[in-house]
């Protein structure tokens, strides 16, 4: 495995066009066809996907999304994931039956497209996400719900100070240490009302219920570090085969889904393992019937 961290500023070009759908920006970059959707996580804006860009832009159209609240945008009333997932469906339309890629927050976001607009995709993958948080999943909703609550309580109830300490403590835990400033980058502009409702929406969020409505190839990319994944305080794993078993329980339901590991990496798997990353997505691609 390569342990480069791709650079903040690794986009070739400016976008060739921008535009807004509805409540979500998009960024264009690349040819026509076939085509890829990258939406960041929670707290990210765009420039989370750069070194990605970079690298599938010779050969895709590339819809690069900022969701409400990230990025410097402004947020939304909640509840935002709905109102984020209706406005993507909308928008999918006019990608040329893309690839949607989320990470975190947004690969919890990527299977509900695949749930719901599967209709307008080639396939889906999911970095880091999954259809119920890690570990919350032998809760019940309600205390889903109540903990969720809580959760949200305290981010807003924080200090901007505050805030910004937790979030670099929290993605001090989730990348290398070589790559903390850099993934700290990624997360300027986040409005901390939208994060704590964004968090709420998530922690509470259950998709498998309605796995078995997915019909087209779902890819889970899950990394893994033996020295935080043992200390994960919402679901430990010892080892990356024990904690691919766990995700693929999550996905049981949906027979399209595969989980490959990313070993030596955190989190964010795009700036732990970069070349992995694309190795496993390109293998995805290659999967694929050719773009309609």
């Amino acid at each position: 495995m390569i342990l480069i961290a791709a650079p903040v500023a690794a986009v070739a070009a400016a976008p060739t066009s921008s535009f807004e759908a509805g409540s979500v920006h998009v960024d264009v970059y690349g040819k026509d066809a076939p085509s890829l959707v990258l939406i960041p996580g929670l707290t990210d804006s765009a420039v989370v996907w750069n070194a990605t860009v970079e690298r599938y832009q010779s050969t895709h159209a590339i819809y690069v999304l900022t969701l409400p609240g990230f990025g410097g945008r402004a947020p939304i009333a909640a509840p935002m994931l709905d109102t984020v997932a209706a406005d993507i469906g909308k928008f999918l339309a006019q990608a040329n039956n893309p690839v949607v890629i989320g990470h975190s927050l947004d690969g919890y976001l990527a299977i509900r497209i695949a749930e719901e607009h599967g209709n307008l995709i080639r396939g889906a993958i999911a970095i880091d996400g999954l259809p119920v948080f890690a570990g919350m999943d032998r809760l019940s909703p309600q205390t889903r719900a109540a903990i969720a609550a809580q959760v949200a309580a305290q981010i807003k109830g924080s200090s901007p100070a505050e805030f910004k300490a937790a979030q670099r403590q929290q993605i001090s835990y989730m990348t290398k240490p070589a790559n903390v400033d850099a993934a700290v980058t990624y997360s300027q502009g986040a409005d901390q009302t939208a994060t704590a409702t964004y968090m709420q929406e998530l922690l509470a969020a259950d998709l498998r219920p309605q796995l078995s409505q997915i019909a087209v190839p779902l890819l889970e990319i899950a990394p893994f570090d033996a020295t935080v994944d043992p200390q994960n305080p919402f679901h430990p794993w010892t080892t990356s085969a024990q904690k691919q078993a766990y995700y693929a329980s999550l996905l049981v339901a949906d027979p399209t889904a595969k989980v490959v590991m990313i070993d030596d990496s955190r989190h964010f798997v795009m700036l732990d393992q970069p070349a992995a990353l694309h190795a496993a997505v390109d293998a995805f691609l290659a999967s694929l019937p050719e773009a309609l």
